[in-house]
């Protein structure tokens, strides 16, 4: 053509002078050096001729790729909590031994303070403030009788014991008589309380009042009732 005595030829593949099963055993060894060697023992990849046709058969397409280093993704390890271990400790029998004595005296201290108010309660509620006590009796003095008693008050005035007399309910007669002084601590709210009785043998209903535990007896001499000598 153009009258070029040396035309241009295209060039020839070297495959084409080759035989069928020559052909078939270079498209294997084509495709075993096309996959990179870093596929298979991890070492840099062969270099393949410009001209050589690469060809990928079903399973080379089926293999999967390595993923590079910086995309791996790892599962994170959960964090392991340790519980701190308890150790008991054995004490001494003695220790529980003190320790339940010392559980009876506080509870012996509880109930006496808990018995020490209800007692201050139910005197409020009985006697009053100040503590205050009243009774009837036919002693003789004023011609009482069992329809006109006579009428008794004893008080404790700041610790001062007073006992009136109304004989047969007559206030214009009325006799006060003069206790002890009490002494110590919370004897201000300390009920006084009356009682008579004959203490002598004499017939006669003689005065006693009652100071808790103590006792103080007025004797009656039939009109009126005789303090003690030793107030």
């Amino acid at each position: 053509m153009n009258g070029d005595p040396h035309p241009i030829m295209p060039p020839v593949s070297r495959r084409a002078s080759l035989s069928p099963q020559e052909r078939a055993a270079r498209q294997t060894e084509d495709v075993t050096t096309t996959v990179p060697r870093s596929r298979r023992t991890g070492s840099s990849p062969r270099h393949i001729l410009p001209d050589e046709e690469i060809e990928l058969d079903d399973y080379d397409l089926a293999v999967p790729q390595r993923l590079p280093t910086s995309a791996r993704r790892y599962q994170p390890v959960p964090e392991t909590r340790v519980l701190p271990q308890t150790r008991w400790r054995r004490f001494h029998r003695l220790v529980y031994v003190g320790l339940a004595l010392f559980l009876m005296f506080g509870g012996w201290l509880l109930l006496s303070l808990a018995g020490v108010w209800w007692q201050h309660t139910w005197d409020d509620w009985h006697y009053g403030t100040p503590r205050t006590f009243q009774v009837d009796a036919v002693v003789g003095h004023n011609h009482d009788d069992a329809a006109h008693p006579s009428h008794f008050l004893a008080l404790n005035l700041h610790r001062h014991v007073l006992v009136i007399e109304l004989p047969a309910g007559d206030a214009n007669k009325a006799i006060i008589y003069i206790g002890p002084t009490l002494v110590g601590d919370g004897q201000d709210s300390l009920p006084v309380t009356l009682s008579f009785q004959d203490t002598r043998g004499s017939g006669r209903l003689d005065l006693v009042l009652h100071l808790g535990d103590q006792l103080v007896i007025f004797l009656n001499d039939g009109t009126k009732f005789v303090t003690p000598s030793h107030f």
